[in-house]
């Protein structure tokens, strides 16, 4: 686990950490202990290396309590395989998790946020996923009586098929290609402000801006879209909540390019309009009979 910690007098007010499997140390004499030294400092603030159950218990980062702005963390997930850091399974990875709430929730300021990173999880020897991931979440968030304010999901396109046997061998399952990124926070409005992270207008949109039409009017969804409404030049995009690399972004949106204002269905007759991640879903999951 790493901490990364503000020089008094410094603005930055982010605190990031990797987080040791197993449990803080209940030692009696820790107060003997030497205090943590960090192991990297520039003018930016220092790094802290060790258990974050026991740091975050310890004189001088004990004084930042109250003062992060946000915590982001992405602890070892629950994995059915041992890890060389040894990570936890099962009932014993939720109460680790879940102790570690309060901890983490002492450290933020009213208006901070803690931003979690969890895999996903598969039941053992199972083609079937775990719900762990979610109990924990649920946990985590009541020991600390946060508010949950966005779930992100964090594509991956480079991770390796897995699970294997299910994926690779028996081939009844695809990859597992993402992670979810939950941000919490002990209100409701903590800071943010989303013009801080717009990113570049697709070409769509820029053409739109250009030619200062487009097509206005009710959408299937029951939106009203008016005559003027995307024609102010916002400086950029509103990024939505899936975290992937700029190269594939092109990609991504083939997954299910179901536009709002085309219907897709399938009758038992046979396929109406049917986008191509639909018509994909139906091969994975054929009717009864096909091979």
């Amino acid at each position: 686990m790493a901490i990364a910690v503000p020089k008094s007098g410094q603005p930055l007010d982010v605190h990031a950490m990797r987080l040791n499997a197993a449990p803080a140390s209940t030692n009696a004499k820790k107060d003997r202990r030497p205090r943590p030294k960090p192991v990297y400092e520039t003018g930016w603030g220092r790094m802290y290396q060790g258990d974050s159950g026991e740091l975050l218990r310890e004189y001088p980062l004990t004084r930042r309590r109250g003062k992060a702005q946000l915590l982001l963390t992405s602890p070892p997930f629950p994995l059915n395989r041992k890890k060389r850091y040894g990570n936890l399974t099962g009932d014993d990875y939720l109460q680790w998790l879940t102790q570690m709430a309060p901890l983490f929730r002492q450290y933020l300021k009213q208006d901070g946020s803690i931003v979690l990173e969890i895999g996903n999880a598969w039941e053992p020897g199972k083609p079937t996923m775990s719900t762990l991931p979610i109990k924990a979440l649920m946990a985590f968030q009541e020991a600390a009586n946060l508010h949950l304010c966005q779930e992100f999901i964090c594509f991956n396109p480079a991770r390796l098929p897995s699970p294997a046997q299910w994926v690779n061998v028996e081939r009844i399952r695809v990859k597992d290609a993402f992670t979810r990124v939950w941000w919490m926070s002990p209100v409701e409005r903590p800071k943010a402000y989303n013009r801080n992270v717009l990113t570049s207008y697709s070409k769509s949109m820029v053409d739109l801006l250009r030619k200062g039409t487009y097509n206005s009017g009710a959408r299937p969804s029951q939106h009203r879209i008016g005559e003027r409404s995307f024609l102010h030049d916002n400086g950029g995009a509103i990024p939505p909540n899936v975290l992937i690399p700029n190269e594939t972004v092109e990609t991504i949106t083939e997954v299910l390019p179901i536009a709002n204002t085309r219907v897709a269905w399938i009758s038992p007759k046979g396929p109406g309009s049917v986008s191509s991640g639909t018509a994909r879903m139906a091969r994975i999951c054929p009717r009864r009979g096909s091979p």
